[in-house]
Order: C-alpha cells, then sequence, then structure tokens
C-alpha cells in the first residue's frame, strides 16, 4: 500500500508540473553546430530550491528563471570546452532536483522531484533524436545529476537503433551500481578508444572525504591512464591521480581542497571531496580522449 501511495504521489507531482518544450530553441543553452558528430550533455545540480511569484517553494529549477537559468552556464561552458572540441554541442535547460533536496530525508519526496528531472531529460534527448541529431554519430555526458540522467537514458530510452549512433557515454560523479550493470547498454569501457562505453569516475582526495552518494559504486576508471589497474599516474596539471579499487574512487594528490570545497553543500559534498571538479581535473585527457573515440568511431563505422 505505502509503495501504491507514492506511486500515485508521483503520478500527481508530475501532473501538475508544466513539462519543458524542447522545440522552443530558448529552452537550449546550446543546440547545433556544423560538426560531424555531437555531443549531448547534462548539467550538474547548479540550483536551490526557490519561491516563485506566487510564493510557492519550487524543489526543481525553473528553467524560465534566468538566474538559475544562468547557475547552469559555467559549467555547460566547461564541458563544452573538454567534451567538445571536435562536435556540436547540445544541452538542455531541465527541471533539475535542488541541491537542498539531495539533504531531505524524506526519500518519497525527494524521489517525486527526481521523476521530474528524468522525464523532462527523456522529453529533451528525444526530441534531440527526432528533430535535431539527423542521424550523427553522438557523445553522450553529463556530471552529477547529469550523470544520473545519462543512466537514466541508457536504461530507460535507449534502443539498438540510436546506441549504434553512440560513440560512448560519460558518466562523471554519479554512481554506477550493480543493477545498472546488468542493462545491455551500460558497458564499461576498458580502454583510452573502445566505443559504444560508459566512462565514468569519481574524485576524492581521501577516502575519508568520500561522498556518501557513491556507496554501492561499481565502475570507476582512471582518466588518465585510461585503466583500472592501481598505479600512480601524473595528470597533465601534475597531480597523482590512484584508483581506489575496492571503493571504486581515484583518489588525487595534489588538488587544493579548498578551492573546491562548497561549504553549503558539505552535507553531500564534504572537505576533501572534489566532485565539483571532475572536469577541472582532467579537461585535457578529456579532450584528448573524446577525439581518440570519435576516431574509433569513424574508423569502424
Amino acid at each position: 500500500m505505502r509503495y501504491f501511495i507514492v506511486l500515485v504521489s508521483c503520478l500527481l507531482l508530475s501532473c501538475n508540473h508544466t513539462y519543458t518544450d524542447y522545440s522552443d530553441k530558448d529552452m537550449w543553452y546550446a543546440a547545433g553546430g556544423e560538426n560531424p558528430t555531437d555531443v549531448f550533455y547534462i548539467t550538474p545540480t547548479c540550483t536551490w530550491s526557490k519561491k516563485d511569484s506566487n510564493g510557492v517553494v519550487r524543489y526543481n529549477m525553473d528553467v524560465n528563471d534566468s538566474a538559475q537559468r544562468a547557475r547552469t552556464h559555467a559549467p555547460s561552458e566547461l564541458a563544452r570546452h573538454a567534451l567538445s572540441q571536435h562536435s556540436n554541442f547540445y544541452c538542455p535547460y531541465y527541471a533539475q532536483v535542488s541541491m537542498d533536496s539531495w539533504g531531505e530525508s524524506d526519500a518519497a519526496m525527494v524521489e517525486q522531484r527526481y521523476e521530474i528531472a528524468r522525464e523532462e531529460i527523456i522529453n529533451a534527448f528525444d526530441y534531440y533524436i527526432k528533430h535535431m541529431n539527423d542521424g550523427r554519430p553522438f557523445i553522450l555526458a553529463g556530471h552529477s545529476q547529469g550523470g544520473a540522467m545519462v543512466i537514466e537514458l541508457l536504461k530507460n530510452y535507449m534502443s539498438d537503433e540510436v546506441y549504434k549512433k553512440m560513440i560512448a557515454a560519460y558518466v562523471i560523479g554519479y554512481p554506477v551500481n550493480s543493477q545498472d550493470l546488468e542493462c545491455k547498454y551500460i558497458v564499461p569501457a576498458t580502454s583510452s578508444d573502445d566505443i559504444g562505453v560508459v566512462v565514468a569516475y569519481n574524485s576524492t582526495a581521501s577516502l575519508d572525504a568520500a561522498s556518501p552518494i557513491f556507496n554501492g559504486n561499481k565502475l570507476c576508471i582512471n582518466p588518465v591512464s585510461w585503466s583500472y589497474d592501481t598505479l600512480s599516474v601524473i595528470s597533465h596539471i601534475n597531480d597523482t591521480v590512484k584508483l581506489d579499487t575496492t571503493h571504486h574512487t581515484l583518489i588525487v594528490k595534489g588538488a587544493d581542497v579548498d578551492a573546491y570545497y562548497v561549504p553549503s553543500a558539505s552535507f553531500i559534498i564534504p572537505r576533501g571531496n572534489l566532485h565539483i571538479a571532475e572536469y577541472d581535473l582532467y579537461i585535457k585527457e578529456l579532450q584528448s580522449n573524446t577525439l581518440s573515440r570519435i576516431n574509433s568511431y569513424i574508423k569502424n563505422e
């Protein structure tokens, strides 16, 4: 009975939400280019709950709110720089779940808000595939909540036809659990240039600073060596990066932990965790890797 009530609540909440019209070009931070490949990118959690003009607190981002939209621009530009040097960049605004929601103890309420975000991204990606992609090979990528949404697309939208055009999926800063790995479209990357695979990693300066989000994580590749071995390697910014294969996380030595610490989010991202820096730390490695996978896709097409 409890699960039935939760399901009904989710359906009612979804019905009350006005979903984004992705045929409206203003609902995209970026959409297009002249390259033969695409990147479809999903932003991380950037917004906090906010009262609307009627005094009602909104726990999902208002895609029409210019201030909330602006909070997503910096990570979107960073991802464009890291992933889209050789591809067209597509990045939708969506009703992402607010940061403060993740600290709530009412899991059913958080799930309701998450369902709204999930449906928004499915709608955005569906519109992209049907009206924007034009058959081009694409990279699917996200960070944090965006990484969660990449997993949702792979599990709940992907088809064999669409998958044939997927160069790779980057699930950055979000766990991939055992159940996720049962999905036939979630194939762990094993090298720097395999295609149709999922690239996943998360970083911390020490295991003491690991985020509770990653309990149960099963997938983490070293984005410097593009392997799962435990050898220490030096990144382009001279950090030492080593994979802990027990906790499936990267231990990074040399990063300025205070530069990446957000006290207001410490309930889920403690000091020493490098969650918000997952693109900054490996930007050159990601630029090189996306090109390697694009070239590999073209070679094998």
